[in-house]
């Protein structure tokens, strides 16, 4: 059976994190929508970073064995 690869998903919350580091750019603290879009798109990129990359590395693990 083959394993399925986590990159594009990997590469898709990396660019929706520089997105949000962009949006969030010399903002400051106010709230703003362009702000809680910021913060939205930093939380989904970061959650898709850990959790993907976990998924890549435990499937390339399990490839080897």
């Amino acid at each position: 059976m083959s394993r399925r690869s986590y990159v594009p998903f990997i590469v898709t919350a990396v660019t929706l994190l520089v997105v949000g580091l962009a949006l969030g750019k010399d903002r400051g603290g106010e709230e703003s929508l362009v702000n809680t879009t910021s913060a939205v798109l930093l939380t989904i990129g970061f959650l898709g970073v850990v959790v993907f990359s976990a998924l890549e590395l435990v499937g390339r693990a399990r490839k080897g064995n």
